[in-house]
């Protein structure tokens, strides 16, 4: 089940990437529109209505899974550490996949695709949308598993990771402050 998330969210991924690419590669609607025409994209609208639906599924189980991980205190980790690596493999071989399978069922030579930039700009594309899918994960899950734990009852404050500070606590004595007397306490000096 976890990997036909995986797959969801690929397949997601690489429908967001592919309007990308070719809107990149072809900014006129018009040419646009030839570019997807020529190349066999007749059934585009139908691949972006099911990477919708699969990205709300994966997104709506994660965060079901995570609350619930969250409300019952089991320790689940917000996304897969390797979920950018898997999604970046996945995500190229499904782009490079979807473009031969549109040449071959569009009757377009398969040689076209290396000869037009948007499969290349596709590529780097994937490996730019892959990360950044991983960290909305990552972060739609640490959200997920707040919400639980509150609902648990725990109190659950969001700070941000603070970088170690060296505050050293002296007495105000070993200090020349000519109005502080030796044994008042004060704020700590830094």
């Amino acid at each position: 089940m976890a990997r036909l998330r995986t797959l969801a969210l690929a397949i997601t991924g690489v429908v967001i990437g592919h309007s990308i690419a070719y809107w990149a590669a072809a900014p006129s609607r018009v040419t646009r529109a030839e570019l997807l025409n020529a190349t066999g994209h007749a059934y585009w609208n139908t691949a972006v209505l099911g990477a919708v639906l699969g990205g709300l599924w994966f997104a709506a189980d994660h965060a079901v899974r995570l609350f619930l991980a969250g409300r019952r205190a089991l320790a689940t980790p917000a996304a897969p550490a390797d979920l950018k690596a898997v999604l970046r493999v996945l995500q190229v071989t499904l782009f490079v996949a979807l473009e031969v399978g549109e040449r071959a069922a569009g009757g377009v030579p398969l040689s076209s695709i290396l000869g037009h930039r948007v499969f290349v700009l596709g590529i780097l594309v994937q490996l730019v949308i892959a990360p950044a899918l991983a960290r909305l994960v990552g972060v739609l899950g640490a959200a997920a598993r707040a919400v639980g734990r509150a609902a648990r009852g725990e109190v659950v404050f969001y700070a941000p990771p603070v970088r170690s500070l060296a505050v050293s606590y002296a007495s105000p004595c070993t200090f020349v402050v000519p109005s502080t007397p030796c044994g008042i306490r004060g704020p700590p000096l830094s």
